[in-house]
């Protein structure tokens, strides 16, 4: 075997190196934005619960859910019963969760962070409220 076909095989073995990391990489950044989607989806979800149960009861204060639980453990007591335990961030761990920061009687405000830039928004925490997203 000449010097050139051994440079040749090794300069081939480089190139699938990079390319196997390269994909590995655009893999794992379609996977982190896929959850970030599911993030801002899973928060409509939360808006629309805060929002029927607000119309029913005027105020976003849940009995026995208070900050910083994490959104999926507020049950609410008795007839002020709310369904948010199915709720749960796709990593649910490491910084990522929906927590309560505040609900008072006219506004809520659910804490959560993005992995990637997704629908405008950069990667970081934010909060949503009844009137939207907010860094």
């Amino acid at each position: 075997m000449t010097q050139r076909t051994r440079f040749k095989f090794f300069a081939y073995g480089l190139l699938l190196i990079i390319a196997s990391i390269g994909l590995a990489f655009i893999w794992q950044a379609s996977q982190a934005k896929g959850r970030d989607y599911q993030r801002l989806g899973d928060l409509k979800q939360i808006q629309q619960v805060l929002a029927d149960y607000f119309f029913k009861f005027n105020t976003y204060r849940i009995p026995g859910c208070n900050p910083p639980a994490a959104v999926n453990s507020c049950v609410g007591e008795d007839e002020r019963r709310i369904n948010l335990g199915r709720l749960v961030d796709p990593l649910n761990g490491r910084g990522y969760q929906y927590k309560i920061v505040s609900l008072s009687d006219d506004d809520f405000e659910i804490g959560f962070a993005l992995e990637t830039t997704v629908s405008g928004l950069l990667k970081g925490a934010y909060s949503y409220t009844k009137n939207g997203i907010k860094q």
